[in-house]
């Protein structure tokens, strides 16, 4: 027969069988809020969902500046997350304003009013870890074939 094609059926059962698909299914459900509501929006110690989008909307929208940046910095830092998905939230948050201090060049829709110009060599992504400053990371150049 078919070797290729008994491995893909016999495979696929093999994460039911071990328990990993179970895992991952349980990892990937949308978090069910059981203690955040919104009579918690604003209240000292809890940090909520529309906490990090005022924070986000005002200080690292489209057009924003060093200050700006840091001042979202200082207040994320003043955050304390509420439940998993504004942990989640509040860890993409940073990691982007970080990033975008470091980007010192308007790009895209984002434009920093202290950089209005593009400049070639920050062509490429920054690159986050945990415990780490971003990383520029350039766009690999062309290759002639």
């Amino acid at each position: 027969g078919n070797r290729s094609v008994d491995a893909i059926l016999a495979g696929k059962d093999a994460p039911e069988s071990t328990g990993v698909l179970r895992g991952i299914i349980e990892m990937t459900q949308p978090y069910q809020a059981g203690n955040a509501t919104s009579d918690d929006y604003g209240k000292p110690g809890l940090s909520t969902r529309e906490d990090l989008q005022h924070i986000m909307t005002n200080r690292a929208g489209v057009l924003r500046d060093a200050d700006s940046l840091n001042q979202a910095l200082f207040e994320l830092d003043a955050l304390t997350p509420h439940g998993p998905e504004v942990d989640n939230l509040w860890k993409v948050s940073r990691a982007l304003v970080q990033a975008a201090l470091k980007r010192e060049e308007s790009r895209g829709t984002h434009n920093r009013l202290d950089f209005p110009a593009s400049h070639p060599e920050f062509l490429g992504r920054f690159v986050l870890a945990a415990g780490r400053d971003p990383e520029f990371v350039p766009l690999a150049k062309s290759v002639a074939v």
